[in-house]
């Protein structure tokens, strides 16, 4: 028999919350939200406070009736597009590992300002590069080839403006750790039909490469990256990687060509 899981009463409350406007699409006032729940009106109120700063719900007017926000709209555009590039892009991510000769093979998500990610296919080899869950979401895009390709996608003002407060972290021997070589870089990334490498940028003896994939609007959607431990990277090497990236890049923008970024 299953043990009896431990619940937050606030949070159940929060959910039932946004289960019950989203059955009314007009809205509900503070009153009818605390007779439809049996809860008290001080009580919705203050989860409703909450909810509204994040943009899960909101007022139309001072006493009006409450409604679901977009962020909980987004978020659920955010899932239903998700599922779709995953079930579009993995036959082409498993092509890719194979064609690599079995290199781990990375996918993320862009969504929000930060990578996500969505595929991980591990390494054939006995000594592989593993994922690192948390680089995506650390703002630490400068040491590592598929964030490079996130950089990159940005427009000159959105770069200047992540610029002005960006923090560089020395996170492998050859992190980079200046704006003006970072920019460089991302000049040459955009020339070359947004690839990037990067060699014990993020983690010694862990090197990596990455192409961008863009959706029907021509707006970055995801990032595919191969990572491949330093001791096997020679100039030869990451030429063919590089061929062979770019490649499944093409193939991957032109599966995904019926989607579009709206949820950003």
């Amino acid at each position: 028999m299953e043990a009896k899981r431990k619940t937050i009463q606030s949070v159940n409350r929060a959910l039932d919350i946004l289960e019950l406007l989203a059955k009314y699409e007009d809205g509900l006032t503070l009153t009818e939200i605390g007779e439809g729940l049996g809860y008290n009106v001080n009580t919705v109120s203050g989860l409703l406070n909450t909810l509204a700063v994040r943009g899960y719900v909101e007022q139309k007017a001072a006493r009006g009736k409450w409604t679901l926000g977009p962020a909980f709209m987004l978020q659920g555009t955010h899932a239903k597009t998700r599922a779709r590039l995953q079930k579009l892009l993995d036959p082409i991510l498993l092509e890719l590992h194979r064609e690599s000769g079995g290199e781990a093979v990375f996918c993320s998500y862009v969504f929000n300002g930060k990578l996500e990610e969505l595929t991980h296919i591990k390494g054939s080899h006995v000594l592989t590069v593993q994922a690192d869950p948390g680089a995506g979401v650390c703002g630490q895009f400068h040491c590592w080839a598929r964030g490079k390709v996130f950089l990159a996608s940005l427009a000159d003002d959105e770069l200047e403006k992540l610029m002005q407060s960006y923090k560089f972290e020395k996170r492998g021997p050859n992190s980079i750790m200046d704006k003006a070589t970072l920019i460089s870089q991302i000049r040459e990334i955009r020339e070359n039909g947004f690839v990037a490498t990067c060699i014990d940028e993020q983690h010694l003896g862990a090197s990596g490469v990455a192409v961008g994939v863009f959706a029907g609007d021509g707006k970055l959607m995801a990032i595919i990256g191969l990572g491949i431990p330093t001791v096997r990277v020679t100039e030869e090497t990451l030429g063919r990687l590089v061929e062979v990236l770019t490649k499944y890049g093409k193939r991957a923008s032109e599966a995904i060509a019926g989607l579009t970024t709206d949820y950003l």
